[in-house]
């Protein structure tokens, strides 16, 4: 906002400006003070943006069943960074397991593609295991900052079932 009237001589005025970001890292701006053609200064401005830091745990998850019995587990997706994230990607596989005949597949929960997850905010991911021996998965949830299309952030966490 400006309440510096053109034309009109005042002691004072008052120049605001708002840092909304849409991308992280280091932003800066410039507003130049200026009349009748001479810049009487110049201020520079300066602000970080803040970008998504995503997690879906650290501990391997345990999705159960015995034999066969199914399994079912949930993974929280917690964005612990500073800005939304825009979800691209949930993408649940089985490891390299010879020994392993457990299908992993993703039976629901509150994450989707194209769903946005607020910064400080979660949501949820419901692996299912077919009935089977012991196998081994890794869950990934990938996507962007909301309204950007680069850099990709990704989370991981491994799987185990049986």
């Amino acid at each position: 906002t400006n309440t510096c009237a053109p034309g009109v001589v005042a002691a004072t005025c008052t120049v605001s400006a708002t840092f909304t970001p849409t991308s992280g890292g280091l932003k800066t701006a410039t507003v130049t003070i200026s009349s009748g053609g001479t810049t009487l200064g110049t201020v520079t401005l300066r602000g970080t943006g803040g970008v998504p830091a995503i997690s879906l745990g650290t501990t391997t998850l345990n999705v159960g069943g015995s034999g066969t019995v199914v399994g079912n587990g949930t993974a929280t997706l917690t964005n612990n960074g500073g800005a939304p994230l825009t979800i691209g990607t949930i993408l649940v596989a089985k490891s390299a397991n010879p020994n392993g005949n457990g299908v992993y597949s993703i039976s629901g929960g509150s994450c989707h593609v194209g769903g946005v997850v607020a910064a400080g905010g979660t949501c949820t991911v419901t692996i299912h295991l077919t009935a089977g021996s012991q196998t081994t998965g890794t869950l990934t949830v990938s996507g962007v900052q909301q309204g950007t299309t680069t850099p990709t952030y990704t989370a991981t966490r491994a799987l185990t079932g049986r």
